[in-house]
């Protein structure tokens, strides 16, 4: 187990505790904070407090990264403490995975990781209430499928009457004919 704490202005890492694979004598944790979003990674779904990419010379079982996030980054994005996360760029999936992050205190939260690459300090994707108000993504789906349903049930029965009008028609104009036989 190795702990290092980062003491820079520039980062916005407090401290970085990692589980060594294999037994190392030393180590180097590199710790580089981004001005914008790296080339090699697609842009994140939510909104984005700073990019990271944090590298080590040992091969790792897994990293708690100490970070913070500042008041004004909070505020300006309408962003809840409960709602901060670390991000993770998975290279292999190329896509950004969702660590559990924890809210320490005050300004510091951490997140556990796998392994060690580029990271962006973001908050929740924000939920946009629409007019099914709370209702759980099984509940929506349930409710587009009774309206499906209902819908093709009142065709259903506007066919079957209209099916039946027409038999009833015919056996109308049907008796109507015999009777017309009947008295020639």
């Amino acid at each position: 187990e190795i702990i290092a704490d980062i003491n820079s202005d520039n980062v916005p890492v407090e401290e970085i505790m990692i589980v060594v694979a294999e037994d190392a004598s030393v180590a180097k944790i590199k710790v580089s904070k981004y001005t914008s979003k790296p080339s090699t990674v697609s842009e994140p779904t939510t909104d984005v407090y700073k990019y990271l990419d944090i590298s080590a010379t040992v091969d790792i079982e897994s990293a708690e990264i100490k970070f913070t996030v500042t008041d004004d980054w909070l505020n300006d994005n309408d962003v809840l403490p409960k709602d901060v996360i670390l991000l993770h760029y998975d290279t292999e999936a190329e896509e950004w995975v969702v660590l559990t992050t924890e809210h320490v205190s005050g300004n510091t939260y951490k997140a556990t990781t796998k392994s060690l690459s580029v990271f962006a300090i973001s908050a929740k994707e924000k939920v946009v209430a629409d007019e099914t108000g709370d209702k759980t993504i099984s509940e929506k789906v349930s409710d587009v499928v009774d309206s499906v349903l209902t819908d093709e049930d009142e065709s259903v029965n506007k066919i079957n009457l209209a099916g039946i009008i027409f038999i009833a028609v015919v056996f109308v104009i049907a008796i109507y004919i015999n009777k017309e036989k009947i008295h020639k």
